[in-house]
């Protein structure tokens, strides 16, 4: 059984109240490592040290020693330095220094992981960098090993590691919905930029490099924010703000970086579209059009407030700049969609006939990122058979669009959806077979190990069912959007809201 030297000062095991409290705080821990398929001895073991502060020297399950640092109850820079002389050879030093540095370059969150164990982080990787502001290859002496001041390197005989790594990283984190509040990136910011100077320029030889460097730029200079209710949107926008800070500062020393940074000034993400759009008017006679490469989602909410919902979502559309026509009452008509709609879901309604309050917008093209295509956003307002009010959101175009600029037409619309569910109350979902079983009704959430998974698909929420909205599917309408519904004789859409 192996211990540190200050065990008895930091791990209080004679304290109840101290073991109830470590104890309550290993939980989440225990959960996310599930999540993450860790082995249950591994687990086991590392319990043992969380709570006790004791492992098995030489076990393959002992928690490695980067993780009992970051683990130690009490932070402090003096047992840093007598848990680091765990590390008795050269490579086993430099390798602690450069996990302690890429711990804080976390894409992905650990779910169940307390803010706390950021901090710990945070901590660690300035303990290693000690008073290094940019990156440096020079070397110091640590534990009687020459070792690097900054541990990650950047040359061509590593492959370009930190440069190339760093590149990739950030730029899956701007991408990734649920990304990382908790994140070194900003951090690393002024040492990513001065190790360009020591980067071999065959890293522009791999057209996957090139292509991520391109991403991430566009990423940067035509950012698209992220509502507030993402944990990581201010955390994105404070790094866009430091890296075009850090362009005027150090500039890039790679001539073809430059160049890649200067092509992205203007946004080229629409010309794609423009090639490859073709119009097809999608008819009852071309039925097999319909699903090839459609962009489209549906989202479905109960609604029970006595306000006008597509006035609602009207405002919320044109103060984004995603809708420019005006709102009027007269436009909205009731119509007859029993033919579009699967018969699960109007089982679901308690209705063989069903008639909807229709409205049509025409989204912008600063809503769809082009303005070669014609898009529209359509808004039902229906009853089922206890008179509950539902609100469905589709998109549709008279247009076959083969392609579209996804990343600008998904960031909106996600905008939209965040913004109606947080500000408005419209808390949209989708209709998605995740764990759905007739004979298990009751069987979400998942188990552990698919429970990330599971969170991640939260971000747009949905309903577990196995089947869709449309007969369509999750593409709803695809075509022609003024008389494709018969209209009925029933009460105005302003007298429907009135009542």
């Amino acid at each position: 059984m192996a211990k540190f030297s200050f065990h008895k000062e930091v791990w209080l095991v004679k304290d109840p109240q101290w073991l109830s409290d470590r104890a309550l705080a290993w939980e989440p821990i225990e959960f996310q490592l599930l999540c993450e398929g860790v082995n249950k001895n591994r687990i086991s073991a590392m319990k043992r040290y969380f709570i006790k502060g004791e492992w098995t020297e030489g076990s393959e399950y002992a928690p490695s020693l980067d993780t009992r640092m970051r683990w130690c109850p009490t932070i402090s820079t003096s047992y840093f330095d007598e848990m680091a002389s765990e590390a008795t050879t050269q490579y086993a030093t430099q390798y602690l220094r450069e996990t302690l540095v890429k711990s804080v370059m976390k894409v992905v969150p650990e779910e169940f992981m307390p803010f706390d164990d950021w901090h710990r982080r945070l901590t660690l990787f300035q303990w290693v960098i000690n008073d290094e502001v940019e990156y440096t290859d020079k070397l110091i002496e640590y534990n009687s090993f020459q070792v690097r001041a900054f541990p990650l390197e950047t040359s061509k005989a590593n492959g370009n590691y930190f440069s190339k790594h760093y590149l990739h990283w950030v730029s899956d984190w701007l991408y990734m919905i649920d990304s990382n509040q908790y994140q070194g990136f900003t951090i690393l910011l002024p040492f990513w930029f001065t190790s360009l100077r020591h980067m071999d320029e065959s890293i522009f030889e791999w057209d996957q490099n090139v292509k991520t460097i391109n991403q991430l730029f566009l990423y940067i200079r035509h950012f698209i924010p992220e509502h507030a209710c993402h944990a990581a949107s201010q955390a994105k926008k404070e790094f866009v703000t430091e890296f075009l800070k850090c362009v005027e500062k150090y500039g890039f020393t790679l001539e073809r970086m430059a160049e890649l940074w200067g092509a992205t000034a203007e946004n080229k993400e629409d010309e794609s579209v423009g090639r490859e759009v073709r119009s097809l008017p999608l008819t009852s006679d071309n039925l097999e059009t319909r699903l090839e490469d459609a962009f489209y989602n549906t989202y479905i909410c109960d609604y029970k407030s006595k306000s006008d919902p597509v006035f609602i979502i009207h405002q919320a559309m044109k103060s984004s700049g995603l809708c420019e026509q005006n709102y009027n009452e007269i436009d909205i008509k009731l119509v007859d969609i029993s033919d579009v709609l699967t018969s699960e879901f109007k089982s679901e309604l308690c209705r063989e006939t069903v008639h909807a309050y229709h409205a049509c917008f025409q989204l912008s093209p600063f809503y769809i990122g082009s303005d070669k295509l014609t898009v529209y956003q359509n808004v039902f307002l229906l009853l089922d058979n206890n008179n509950n009010q539902k609100v469905i959101m589709t998109e549709s175009s008279a247009l076959r669009n083969v392609v579209c600029n996804s990343r600008i037409f998904s960031g909106r619309r996600l905008l939209l959806m965040d913004t109606l569910r947080e500000e408005h109350g419209l808390g949209f979902k989708r209709y998605l077979n995740y764990t759905h079983d007739d004979n298990d009704p009751n069987s979400m959430p998942p188990e552990p190990e698919e429970y990330l998974t599971y969170l991640k698909l939260l971000d747009i929420p949905f309903e577990d069912k196995d089947y869709s909205i449309f007969i369509y599917g999750a593409y709803g309408l695809q075509y022609g959007v003024d008389d494709q519904f018969k209209l009925v004789d029933g009460l105005s859409y302003s007298d429907f809201i009135s009542e």
